[in-house]
C-alpha cells in the first residue's frame, strides 16, 4: 500500500494536471475532503468486504465519464479487469482483511466536512452515524456507494424538502384528527350534561310543584279536622297578604281577638260567614 505522502503527492498532481493551480492551503483542504468522503465511504462498507470492489468501480465510472475518449475508456477497462483477476482468488477471510487494511489506513483522519454534517451523517466531533433514521442521504448513498455526493446532494435537498412538506403535512392532519375527536367527545360530554341538567331540572319543577299543590292542599278547610287544626291568627292572616278573606276581615275591623277561633264546629263555612255578615250589619243599623 502507498504511503500517506506518496497518496498525497500522487492526488497533487492529478489535482493540478490542468491549467488550474492550489496553493498549500487549498489543496489541504481538497485532501481532507477526499479522505474523509472516502472513510465515509468505507465506513458504509465495513460489513460486506464486497462493497469495497462495488465502490472502486463506481470511481472508475466517474472517472470514465470525466475522459469518455476511447483510448482512456480502454485503460479503466484494463483496470477494472486487474482488479478482479487479483480479488477473485482471494477466498472470504482474505477480502475481509484487504478492506480492514484500507479501513485502518483512513482510520486516523476525524476531519468534519460541512456536507455531510449538513446530510446528517457526520457528528460535530468527526465520527460517522452509524444508522441514520429516516435519514434521505443515507437510505440513497447506502445503496449507491460511491456516487459523486455532489451530483446527487441538489435533487435529494429538493425531494428531502418535500418528504419534509409531507411529513409536516401529515403531522397536521393527524392533530387536526386529534382535536376533532376531542372537541367530538366534549361536544358528547356536554349534551349529556345538559340532558341531565334538565332531568334534574324537571325532577326538581315537579318536586316544586308536588310541594306548591301540598301547600295548597294543606290550606283547602277539611270540616273533618280536628278544631285545633284550624285556629289561627291575625299574623297568618296578614301573611297571606293578597287573601280576599283577610281583606274582608280587615274592612269588617275585628279585633284580633275575635279572629282567634276557639271552637268550630261542624258546620258550612259559608253559612258561618254568612252569620257574621248579618251580626256586622246588625250592629251598624243599631
Amino acid at each position: 500500500m502507498l504511503t500517506v505522502q506518496q497518496t498525497r503527492i500522487l492526488l497533487t498532481d492529478i489535482a493540478c494536471c490542468s491549467l488550474m493551480r492550489l496553493d498549500v492551503s487549498s489543496m489541504d483542504k481538497l485532501w481532507d475532503l477526499m479522505v474523509m468522503i472516502f472513510k465515509w465511504q468505507m465506513y458504509l462498507t465495513n460489513k460486506s468486504a464486497q462493497a469495497l470492489m462495488d465502490l472502486t468501480f463506481r470511481h472508475l465510472d466517474g472517472i470514465g465519464r470525466l475522459i469518455p475518449e476511447m483510448r482512456k475508456q480502454i485503460l479503466i477497462d484494463n483496470v477494472k479487469k486487474s482488479l478482479i483477476e487479483m480479488w477473485e482468488p482471494l477466498c472470504e477471510d482474505d477480502q475481509i482483511i484487504v478492506h480492514r487494511r484500507v479501513y485502518k489506513w483512513l482510520k486516523p483522519y476525524t476531519t468534519k466536512i460541512s456536507i455531510l454534517i449538513r446530510m446528517g451523517l457526520q457528528k460535530q466531533d468527526g465520527e460517522f452515524e452509524p444508522t441514520p433514521h429516516n435519514n434521505i442521504f443515507y437510505n440513497y448513498y447506502i445503496n449507491n456507494i460511491g456516487e459523486n455526493i455532489y451530483a446527487k446532494t441538489a435533487n435529494l435537498q429538493a425531494l428531502k424538502s418535500q418528504t419534509d412538506q409531507a411529513e409536516n403535512n401529515t403531522l397536521a392532519e393527524q392533530q387536526a384528527s386529534n382535536s376533532h375527536e376531542i372537541d367530538t367527545l366534549v361536544e358528547q360530554l356536554n349534551i349529556q350534561h345538559s340532558e341531565t341538567d334538565d332531568s334534574d331540572a324537571n325532577a326538581t319543577n315537579a318536586r316544586n310543584s308536588e310541594s306548591i299543590h301540598g301547600g295548597l292542599n294543606d290550606i283547602v278547610i277539611d270540616q273533618n279536622v280536628e278544631p285545633e287544626a284550624k285556629t289561627t291568627s291575625t299574623d297568618d292572616l296578614n301573611a297571606e297578604g293578597g287573601s280576599n278573606l283577610a281583606k274582608f276581615m280587615k274592612k269588617i275591623k275585628m279585633d284580633d281577638d275575635e279572629l282567634v277561633v276557639k271552637h268550630v264546629e261542624a258546620t258550612n263555612p259559608n253559612e258561618e260567614l254568612l252569620k257574621m255578615f248579618d251580626q256586622n250589619l246588625d250592629l251598624n243599623e243599631n
